[in-house]
């Protein structure tokens, strides 16, 4: 966004719509971050200018052509991504406290802030001999930290899911250089790299061992730990020893009964928490037609199904 808006060719609106695209599809929170890119590059003297030349808007068609399909996607499953997001805040606000987000934010924060500091970056030294031009450096801070902040604010009143602040800091790393980068030499370069490599194996590492000491030492039967393929043989069994029937909609426990589908050689479709606002693609028409196969763990199981 910012070479473009600098008076890049071509490649950069139409790479600025490809990656706005895709981005879409890791995070749908990415949007927050396409909205403060959009309303900078309206307020951006420089940047505005730009609109008058046909690449920001075949940038635009882009975006349209790679972000259609999931828009589509979305239509058909009526919007549950976002249903889902919306009861996750509800959730938040009536089970957390209300600087919950803030709180997992800043302690994540704490990481990065410790990482500066061991490689140097936030001891004092002189002023830089040629700042950061104020241009840059408004836009660094407005898409660094903005949508970061208003997600911040917002949780105080709506409730956030820790999982909202996963895209909002992929610049972070570029504001701190664009402060404090002229105190990066050699040196400090070379202790950013060795702590980039024991935080990505030592985080990886302990969340394995975390996992594995749950699943096989301490007896916690997490989602990560409960034998897929071992569930949708056994679903699939019990199906057909009562019917020759294709197995073809599992319900039930929201953990279980996709795990109890997930490998089954007919391919069922999954009727979550037999909820159809979870599951829109069952319909009462389908479940007279062809059945469901109901799963729950023993102590978890309905009241209304219980024998």
């Amino acid at each position: 966004l910012w070479r473009a808006g600098r008076g890049g060719g071509p490649g950069w609106w139409l790479a600025l719509g490809l990656v706005s695209g895709v981005g879409l599809y890791a995070k749908l929170s990415t949007g927050l971050l396409l909205l403060f890119g959009a309303i900078w590059l309206l307020s951006d003297t420089r940047a505005r200018s730009r609109l008058a030349t046909p690449w920001p808007w075949l940038g635009l068609a882009v975006f349209g052509a790679v972000a259609a399909p999931l828009a589509a996607e979305l239509c058909r499953v009526d919007f549950l991504p976002l249903t889902y997001a919306a009861w996750r805040d509800q959730w938040v606000v009536a089970h957390r406290s209300r600087f919950y987000y803030i709180g997992v934010q800043m302690a994540g924060l704490c990481g990065f802030l410790l990482v500066l500091a061991i490689s140097g970056l936030l001891r004092r030294s002189p002023a830089p001999q040629k700042p950061v031009g104020r241009g840059t450096l408004v836009y660094l801070l407005w898409m660094g930290v903005g949508p970061a902040i208003l997600v911040m604010v917002a949780s105080l009143f709506t409730g956030a899911g820790e999982a909202w602040g996963a895209p909002m800091y992929n610049l972070a790393g570029v504001v701190a250089l664009a402060l404090l980068g002229h105190r990066l030499g050699a040196i400090e370069m070379r202790k950013l790299a060795i702590c980039a490599l024991i935080s990505i194996v030592g985080i990886s590492g302990a969340y394995a061992g975390i996992r594995w000491t749950k699943c096989n030492l301490r007896g916690r039967m997490d989602a990560v730990c409960w034998p897929a393929q071992k569930i949708s043989d056994e679903a699939e069994a019990v199906w057909h020893a009562a019917t020759p029937d294709r197995l073809d909609i599992v319900g039930g426990h929201a953990l279980i009964a996709p795990l109890a589908g997930l490998n089954a050689y007919d391919k069922p479709s999954i009727f979550t928490e037999l909820n159809m606002q979870y599951a829109p693609w069952i319909t009462k028409e389908r479940l007279r037609e062809h059945g469901i196969l109901l799963v729950w763990p023993g102590r978890d199981v309905p009241s209304y199904l219980q024998a």
